[in-house]
This record gives C-alpha cells, structure tokens and sequence, in this order.
C-alpha cells in the first residue's frame, strides 16, 4: 500500500470526531480536510486549534519564527468562513493532547490489524470513526457519546448549528465488521456451558479449547486498573506472558 496521511478533528465540547485519509501532509491536503470538515460538522465552526506543522500554517520560515501571513491555503479558508486559527506552541505537543490520545487509538488498530488494500484500511478506519461517535459512551461527557452529547448542545443552543444531529441507524453493519475483524485476527467468542454468565475471548494466540495447562497466569483487572468497579474480568496469560484469553463474569 502507498503511504497515506491521517488527518483529525475533535470538537472538544462533545467529542465528537471527523477524520480523513489524505495522498500527502501538504497545505493542500490540509485545506481540503478543513473544507470537508466544514461540510461535515453538525455546527457552525468558530476557530480551530492546530499544530505549527507547514500543512497548517506558515508561522516558522527558513528566518525563523514569524507571524502567520495569512496567505496559508489553510488560513484562507478559515477566512472565508469567519474561523479563528489558533496555533499551540511550538514545541508543546501535548497542548493538542486529544487528538494525540485519538490517534493513539489509531494507532493499536494499525498495529493489530492487517489490511488487504488501502481501501480496507480507509474503511475501517472510517468504520471506528462512526462507532466512536455514535456508540462509545466517553467519562468525560459523563458517559454518553459524542453524538449524545451533540444532541444535548443542540437543545441548549441550536443557534450554533447548522443541521440537524441524528443518531447512527444502529449496530448490526458494526456486527457484520466485528465478524469480518475477529475471523481475520483469529478471535473468537463463546460462553461457558456450565455457567451462561461467563464468556470467553480467545485471542490469536490462544492454541485452541481443550489444550491442557495452556493458562499459566491469570490476572483481575482490577488489580491492573485502579478504582475499576465494573464486572469480574480475567486475563489469561500463557507461559511466556502473552495474553491468549479474556475471561468475563457477568
């Protein structure tokens, strides 16, 4: 596959996240994810926070720091659309820490999936950008999704809006996805015939049901997760400490 570029957008009152795969990390890229991003946004945008990369603006020059022209192909469309560009710090990458902990996200699928095309790999990331918007309940919004909570900011103030916020159609194509996800990465899921409350995750290194002393550690989240006060959840570790099976007691 060509080398591609992720380009994300997280709207830091709900969560709520747009993202796009681009050819390039250019300015033109960069304007054309805003412009789409514009398209795509449920409210009317009022400034975005980016990093000083040169896709995003022209601050730093072979003379050094500077202010921004204005001139920037990102910069022109903000403009055009009356949005304040505001830009971290130099060197204060964790200033834009939201998108980083995103792409970190990003980043496991990356590293544990295996895409048959570019086409594959746009799809499922497109596909996560929609189950995260509409199906991952985020502490911070006090456990409601990103479109949950767009919904509730459109009630107090629908004058910043410029369409209508729907909830997704539902999750049997996540389903579908889940299958296509778990059968390539050799996952599988079953519940215990003697107790219908446990479910076992097989992960891609488990060597299959029924093969003796395969379990040599078994691990409580919440021994690893602090203040964690949810179900029973068990990791097995096999001898050489990789994870094989996830263990839940309902």
């Amino acid at each position: 596959m060509t080398l591609k570029y992720l380009f994300v957008a997280i709207n830091r009152a709900t969560r709520w996240v747009y993202l796009e795969i681009r050819k390039d990390k250019s300015a033109c890229s960069a304007q054309a994810f805003l412009k789409k991003l514009i398209q795509a946004a449920h409210f009317k945008i009022q400034n975005v926070f980016t990093d000083n990369e040169k896709a995003f603006t022209d601050r730093f020059s072979s003379m050094g720091e500077r202010k921004p022209t204005g001139t920037h192909p990102f910069d022109q469309v903000c403009q055009a659309h009356t949005i304040e560009h505001r830009l971290i710090k130099p060197r204060r990458p964790q200033t834009n820490g939201m998108v980083e902990r995103f792409n970190g996200r990003i980043a496991e699928i990356l590293q544990t999936t295996r895409f048959d095309s570019s086409k594959d790999l746009r799809q499922t990331l497109l596909n996560y950008r929609d189950v995260y918007n509409h199906h991952i309940p985020q502490k911070a919004l006090g456990h409601i999704t990103p479109v949950q909570a767009l919904k509730q900011w459109q009630k107090k103030r629908p004058e910043i809006f410029v369409k209508r916020v729907y909830n997704h159609a539902g999750l049997d194509t996540y389903k579908e996805i889940g299958d296509k996800y778990m059968a390539k990465n050799k996952i599988e899921l079953s519940v215990s015939r003697d107790d219908p409350h446990v479910a076992y995750i097989s992960l891609p290194k488990h060597p299959g049901s029924g093969t003796p002393g395969i379990v040599s550690k078994q691990v409580r989240l919440r021994e690893i997760i602090k203040d964690y006060k949810g179900i029973d959840i068990l990791i097995d570790f096999d001898k050489d400490g990789e994870a094989i099976g996830i263990e839940i007691v309902g």
